[in-house]
């Protein structure tokens, strides 16, 4: 009976450690979660979504690290996972009645988009970047 209620207290110290731990590195890693998701999504709710959705995808793997590689390596490359699969969602995705509504509200939007053709095609290049060079940009 002794050597059970041991078992279960390091098994939960053992938790609360592996649960600080994550807390400390996704802490750590947040602005960098930031930065990777403005380099693949240009507004900023949904910058704001996919940082969610990264840091969601990290903390869950994380119980699964074995420190086989340094953990930002691991979280990078998770990130940079959840936010291909957020891009290629959103390239999926059929407008909706209400933001046909809202586009049809601005017609000089098609003119304002047209002058800024150039900085667009500029933000596509940099997002087909690797990501070590994303970075420096």
């Amino acid at each position: 009976m002794v050597s059970m209620t041991t078992q279960s207290l390091t098994f939960e110290l053992r938790l609360s450690e592996t649960k600080s731990r994550q807390e400390q590195l996704l802490h750590e890693f947040w602005p960098r979660l930031a930065r990777i998701a403005s380099t693949y999504e240009a507004l900023p709710q949904l910058q704001l979504e996919l940082q969610q959705e990264m840091a969601l995808a990290i903390w869950q793997a994380l119980a699964r690290f074995r420190d086989e590689s340094s953990p930002t390596t691991y979280m990078y490359k998770i990130a940079h996972n959840v936010a291909v699969n957020h891009v290629k969602k959103q390239t999926r995705q059929i407008l909706t009645e209400q933001e046909r509504e809202v586009i049809s509200l601005y017609p000089d939007l098609e003119e304002q988009v047209s002058n800024s053709q150039e900085v667009d095609q500029l933000l596509v290049a940099v997002r087909e970047l690797p990501i070590e060079q994303r970075q420096l940009i």
